[in-house]
């Protein structure tokens, strides 16, 4: 039986964050554990210390709050794609959420993107401190009469405006900080409620617009790829198009422009999303909307119900089935997880991005199908991991752990008796 959802993946910006975050999937997966060390090894820092032992005052620090955001909302897609490995028709994200979204969709390195994230936090630190700037959400009042205030304030001097449109009725507002509590000030007169979201930067205004350019030089830097599935833009709520210039430009633009997140639902429901998944921390986007049904992979019922769903089957056969049915999804983790040394662009594509890609349409046609894969599709998933490995540079040693490590996870010993080429005389 064919699963009748067409889903989409959203991963959750600031305000999503909170202390343990992660620390369940860090207990039950190891690439969850490998994302982390990953990271570590990136930025030279221990996250899960940060994570799950710190203090909230230091995790609500901009500069150590978004790059562990970003790595949490990674290593949760990662243990998506290896325990259910449904490939989403669209990917979008919300804020910080569309840099996640990006490196999901193989668009960008997760090592080159936390970079990236990391200099978008420190370069938000200095504009907040320098600015004075803040932002607040504003709920129970309509947008157009929060735009007619923002401009009132404006012609004031210092400058606010909207930074997100996340619903009907509710959006954030950001700018000078005297600015802003004017606003605030104005809207609760008008029966409205606000939070303010202290120690924030004055994201998606005109406040940013001096740090635009260094964003823009850092991510002139980065390689960029084919995407594997649409993202949505928050500034245009359209799919990117191909292209390193397409990408910069959107990126850079988010920072001085508002997030359309509600334009963006819409955009998903309008082609034909019947399911969403939020991928990260908490919950906050699936509140956001009852236009299309969100689950949230942090929560336990939820992430059980997303394999009941995709998969066609109750829970009990789910899990009884998750032997050989993961045993794609894992190949396809370990892909994306492992980390690159090699920038031959032709080499890349040749082979890390084909290979990729025809894992993934191997674990398309089982999941949707409800069926288990062959020997033949596990063997030649192998195949090209295997590939993708020798050409990523990945060292010997690290290929034979990898490959045990999937064959211990999901018990297919047994099935594979066949050797793998490129391990022939590696003991």
């Amino acid at each position: 039986m064919l699963h009748e959802n067409k889903i989409a993946l959203l991963f959750p910006g600031s305000g999503s964050h909170y202390l343990g975050m992660g620390k369940t999937f860090y207990n039950n997966w190891g690439i969850v554990k490998k994302t982390f060390e990953e990271a570590n090894d990136v930025l030279g820092m221990q996250f899960e210390e940060l994570c799950f032992n710190g203090s909230i005052r230091e995790l609500n620090q901009i500069d150590k709050m978004l790059p562990a955001l970003f790595i949490v909302s990674i290593a949760c897609f990662r243990v998506y794609m290896q325990e259910i490995g449904v490939a989403p028709e669209f990917a979008a994200g919300h804020s910080l959420g569309e840099y996640s979204a990006l490196t999901s969709s193989g668009v960008v390195s997760f090592a080159e993107m936390l970079k990236t994230v990391c200099l978008r936090s420190q370069l938000a630190m200095e504009v907040a401190d320098g600015e004075k700037g803040t932002m607040t959400i504003v709920n129970g009042i309509e947008r157009d009469t929060v735009e007619n205030i923002c401009r009132q304030v404006n012609v004031m001097g210092n400058n606010v405006n909207v930074a997100c449109y996340n619903s009907l009725t509710q959006v954030l507002i950001s700018g000078h900080e005297e600015a802003v509590r004017k606003v605030e000030d104005q809207v609760l007169d008008r029966g409205a409620n606000i939070i303010n979201l202290i120690g924030s930067a004055p994201y998606h205004s005109v406040l940013m617009e001096p740090v635009v350019e260094r964003l823009r030089q850092v991510l002139l830097q980065c390689r960029y790829n084919s995407f594997k599935w649409p993202v949505i833009s928050n500034v245009y709520s359209l799919p990117y198009k191909e292209g390193m210039d397409n990408i910069i430009n959107n990126l850079t633009l988010q920072m001085v422009k508002p997030v359309q997140w509600e334009a963006t639902i819409d955009y998903l429901k309008e082609n034909g999303i019947t399911m969403a998944i939020e991928i990260g921390p908490q919950s906050v986007l699936k509140q956001l909307t009852s236009k299309v049904k969100v689950y949230s992979i942090d929560i336990k019922r939820d992430f059980d119900e997303i394999g009941n769903l995709l998969t066609a089957r109750g829970k009990k056969d789910w899990q009884a089935s998750k032997k050989q049915a993961t045993f794609i999804g894992r190949c396809l983790a370990h892909a994306a997880a492992t980390p690159n040394i090699n920038y031959d662009e032709q080499e890349y594509e040749a082979g890390v991005i084909i290979p990729y890609e025809n894992m993934l349409r191997i674990q398309r046609k089982v999941v949707q199908g409800g069926i288990q894969p062959t020997i033949e599709e596990m063997y030649c998933a192998l195949e090209m991991l295997s590939l993708i490995f020798k050409t990523k540079k990945t060292p010997i040693k690290e290929q034979v752990r990898r490959f045990n490590q999937i064959f211990d996870e999901t018990d297919t010993r047994d099935l594979l008796s066949f050797p793998i080429p490129s391990l022939k005389g590696v003991s």
